[in-house]
């Protein structure tokens, strides 16, 4: 039976994944940054190219550094930023930029 979880935290500047054995203490931890676009007053944006791949290898590394069996990892546990927003077409591919939860240009 596996005896490991892993958490990651997708957050505004950055991803942070944690291995964790069953009584909590951390085995391995990685951390990405990845960047914010301020292109227009009001706007803030971010772009899948930079989160993706950022996302991915901190839960690669996290696992490589925690040494770990990836078969005995039984949950992962997400938390993400606040609502950030992706907008897709009906065949699911992304239109945009992702529009990020401090980009106010519509509240008017």
């Amino acid at each position: 039976m596996g005896k490991y979880l892993v958490g990651l935290d997708a957050g505004t500047t950055g991803c942070k994944t944690c291995v964790f054995d069953l009584d909590g203490t951390v085995l391995g931890e990685d951390y990405r940054e990845y960047p914010c676009y301020y292109q227009h007053p009001s706007w803030v944006e971010q772009k899948a190219e930079d989160m993706i791949p950022a996302i991915f290898d901190t839960i690669k590394n996290a696992i490589t550094k925690s040494k770990v069996d990836p078969k005995e990892i039984i949950a992962i546990g997400l938390s993400s930023q606040g609502s950030t927003v992706g907008i897709l077409d009906k065949d699911g591919n992304l239109l945009r930029d992702f529009l990020v939860w401090q980009d106010v240009r519509g509240s008017k």
